[in-house]
């Protein structure tokens, strides 16, 4: 065989290894998809993707229909800072509309013990009048954290790829992986915030964000949940799921909608089976080359995968918070808030059980502005447990109309952990768990990060090279 013909061989043996990357991915939320994006993004047409999703493709971005509109269920603001999520948006060709603004109360229980004004310059004096600078000295700490997130957009963009959740906080900023293992309203009170700020506002915003008050999250998720409460918000025009299903439409991923049973690891590949538990003849087996898991694997997961042929068991520490959103077609009284005229949106403080975290005024997806709602009033109401018929009798004045949904929407934080608590990317080489970065923070952006970093780290693995800056690449060529 002479020299032509060999490198004829090897070429072909190199386009078959090429274009036999096959990758699988499970979970068909923001993270999820994000990943297929960024994988057939990095990869091009060398790449074979699935994902398996065996619900509705969005996740925790869902829209709950009431009277014919639709309104966010889940995620339902990005700030405009937020790098990834805005490049999605924008590449995937989605509009966005700014985050419908209204008056708010603060009520410890009782009573309201703050209330806001239509004009933000009296609402800015009542807030200087209340808590004195810490508004203002939050608003500076809050930029200063986004600040130190910017540096790992263009780290990543370059292709760099970190194997745990620390790595990947510690290349944004050291002192930020400190803040993990710190209660947020430890870390406030030796900031120099007063103890009524914290109780008071700092509880309310982060029960709406995570349904936990500040002694109970880590410093870094609880900062992170402060500032998808302040301004620059946005969310994207007839609901924020359309990031995930276009996402997965341009990543061109074959959409397989069963459940995944097992993973099972066999020498340099792995096995994926699916179906259901009780029907053996309804499974199916494929393999993959690259396996990438977007979807929580605690203990409290009612659809865990089972990991088989693995060096070592895996395990998954910590619980997810159970959440209740019910929307309400109705009314509020005055009378629970000891007022006569509600504010549009009830956020609890230190003194309300832990029954009812929030109530917010909505606006549907498809809208932009409220004043097209008339006499329609839709509230949706975030707590711990399901609403009971008398809470809502009390709250709401002849609430007929409602939906519930219930899941489990983020982790329940233990600053005690700390560092350790983050957990890994990588479980073994080529086999990726993206849901530890919800550990840091549970947000869209996080899971995006995630899924950037995950899909360079799976390119950099499989052809032992750098890959290629997506910076200098435009999407419409891909």
């Amino acid at each position: 065989m002479n020299h032509c013909h060999w490198i004829a061989l090897i070429l072909s043996l190199v386009a078959a290894r090429v274009a036999a990357v096959k990758v699988g991915i499970v979970g068909g939320g923001i993270g999820g998809a994000s990943t297929a994006l960024y994988v057939r993004r990095l990869f091009g047409d060398d790449a074979d993707i699935e994902l398996f999703e065996m619900g509705r493709l969005g996740g925790r971005l869902a829209v709950e229909e009431l009277d014919g509109h639709r309104y966010e269920a889940g995620g339902s603001v990005i700030h405009t800072k937020n790098r990834c999520m805005m490049e999605l948006i924008e590449s995937l060709g989605l509009q966005t509309k700014p985050a419908m603004g209204g008056t708010f109360g603060l009520w410890n229980g009782r009573e309201l013990v703050f209330t806001s004004s239509t004009w933000s310059a009296i609402t800015s004096a009542k807030l200087l009048w209340r808590y004195g600078s810490d508004v203002f000295r939050l608003r500076r700490l809050l930029s200063a954290t986004l600040a130190k997130f910017d540096g790992i957009y263009s780290l990543l963009d370059s292709g760099a790829a970190y194997d745990t959740v620390e790595d990947l906080i510690m290349a944004m900023d050291p002192s930020l992986v400190k803040l993990t293992g710190l209660p947020l309203s430890q870390y406030l009170k030796l900031s120099g915030f007063q103890e009524g700020f914290i109780s008071e506002l700092v509880t309310a915003v982060t029960l709406n964000n995570y349904g936990q008050r500040p002694d109970r999250l880590h410093a870094l998720v609880g900062l992170v949940g402060l500032a998808g409460a302040g301004d620059e918000l946005t969310s994207v025009l007839g609901g924020n799921y359309q990031v995930v299903e276009r996402a997965v439409q341009q990543s061109g991923a074959s959409l397989r909608s069963e459940r995944v049973l097992t993973v099972e690891f066999i020498g340099e590949s792995f096995l994926v089976t699916t179906g259901w538990a009780a029907e053996s003849d309804s499974r199916q087996t494929r393999s993959f080359d690259i396996v990438v898991v977007a979807a929580p694997q605690t203990e409290d997961q009612p659809s865990r995968v089972e990991w088989l042929g693995l060096p070592a068991p895996l395990q998954f520490p910590g619980t997810y918070h159970q959440l209740s959103v019910t929307f309400v077609e109705a009314k509020l009284r005055g009378d629970p808030f000891s007022t006569s005229t509600v504010p549009d949106d009830i956020f609890c403080t230190a003194g309300c059980s832990d029954e009812l975290n929030s109530i917010g005024s909505q606006t549907p997806v498809n809208e932009t502005s409220k004043d097209v709602l008339g006499d329609l009033s839709v509230h949706k109401v975030f707590s711990n447990s399901a609403l009971g018929k008398e809470l809502l009798q009390r709250l709401f004045v002849d609430p007929q109309r409602q939906e519930e949904v219930s899941w489990r929407a983020y982790p329940q934080y233990n600053p005690r952990l700390g560092p350790a608590g983050l957990g890994n990317f990588t479980i073994i080489n080529n086999l990726y768990y993206l849901s530890s970065v919800e550990q840091a923070a549970s947000a869209m952006e996080m899971s995006a990060l995630a899924a950037r970093n995950v899909a360079n780290m799976a390119y950099t693995r499989w052809y032992n090279r750098s890959p290629p800056d997506l910076r200098k690449i435009k999407h419409t060529e891909l």
